[in-house]
Order: C-alpha cells, then sequence, then structure tokens
C-alpha cells in the first residue's frame, strides 16, 4: 500500500511540473472580452508620447504624459475594425512598442512582443550636424540631409561592431535657409528640422 502511494505522489509530483513547464513556453497575454484594455508602461516622464496606431500607421489616439513615474490608463476600442494594432511610448532616446489585436468584441494585449527601438539623437550646433544611435539592427541606416527641400547629402551606414553609429557633418556657413535631417532606421522615419 505504502508503494502505492508513493509511485501515485511520485506520478502527481511528475504531472504537476510538465504542466508548470508546458505553461512557461505558452504566449502570455492580457485579454478583455469588453474592448476596453489596460495599458501600462514604468518610468514615464512629463512630455513624453503614447500613439495607438492601425496597422497601416495611422495614428488613433495621440496623448502627452503629465506626470513623472508609472502610467497606466484603461483605452476603450469600441467602433474598431479587427486587426493588430500597436502603442507606441516615445520616451527620451527608446520607443517602447507594444502589439495589440483586436477580434470581434475582444482585446488581446500580447505580452511578449513588447520592443524596444532605440531613436537617434539628432542635434545641431550652428554650422554642425551630430547624429548618434545605438543600432543592433542588421539593415543600414540612411542619413539624408536636405536644404530648401531638396537632397544635398545622402550617406547609408552599416552596422557598427559595438552597435553605436555617431557621425558629425558640417553646413556650409555661406548656405543661410531650412535644413532637414532625416535619418531611416527601423522601418522608421526620424527628422529634424532648423534653420541656418
Amino acid at each position: 500500500m505504502k508503494k502505492i502511494l508513493k509511485k501515485g505522489l511520485l506520478i502527481t509530483l511528475l504531472l504537476t511540473s510538465i504542466i508548470s513547464f508546458a505553461n512557461e513556453n505558452i504566449i502570455s497575454y492580457k485579454k478583455s472580452s469588453t474592448k476596453k484594455i489596460k495599458l501600462e508602461f514604468g518610468i514615464v516622464k512629463k512630455g513624453h508620447t503614447l500613439l495607438i496606431l492601425n496597422k497601416n500607421g495611422i495614428v488613433i489616439s495621440n496623448l502627452k504624459i503629465h506626470s513623472d513615474g508609472n502610467y497606466s490608463k484603461i483605452f476603450t476600442f469600441k467602433g474598431l475594425e479587427n486587426g493588430i494594432y500597436t502603442a507606441e511610448l516615445y520616451k527620451d532616446s527608446v520607443t517602447i512598442i507594444k502589439t495589440l489585436i483586436i477580434k470581434d468584441e475582444t482585446v488581446i494585449l500580447l505580452n511578449e512582443s513588447v520592443k524596444k527601438i532605440f531613436t537617434p539623437t539628432i542635434r545641431n550646433q550652428k554650422d554642425l550636424v551630430i547624429i548618434s544611435k545605438i543600432h543592433f539592427d542588421a539593415k543600414p541606416i540612411l542619413i539624408k540631409i536636405f536644404y530648401n527641400k531638396e537632397v544635398i547629402f545622402s550617406e547609408k551606414l552599416k552596422r557598427q561592431s559595438d552597435g553605436v553609429i555617431n557621425r558629425v557633418y558640417r553646413l556650409s556657413k555661406i548656405e543661410k535657409g531650412d535644413y532637414i535631417i532625416q535619418v531611416g532606421a527601423d522601418n522608421r522615419k526620424y527628422k529634424k528640422s532648423f534653420k541656418l
């Protein structure tokens, strides 16, 4: 009888450990059946921006963060079509992207789909343009400089071994007018406009 109990206990423990191990491999998500879902982001600052976009990149909601700390808000997705949406939090030097799926009356937030993109820093100091970006992606970065809406310089940069791209460009002191610096990376375009 003791052997049967020991074997039963051993089998129960074994099944419990197998089930718990199997659950670790399941993609975790939050699900809401009312087309409402709570979005949470840690460590935000006043002035950061949160965008909700559809699969075509069209902005559905644009919110400015009004205080420092953790951010939590319930969003209602009624009236939106079924499909994939993203919640994108634009912080100082990084964008955090969360994927949402709307299907019928259900909203699903995929926890494993959280992605971080390091945004480039684009500065100008008099006639100098300084560009820095942390870049681990294999795709190259494309930098363009526009003067009065015409491309005057273009450069394609491959990923660096340390993952950091730093560039300094000197503009002509004679050519006064409107400049746009465009950095194409991470399937996005980042721009900075200024006058010289």
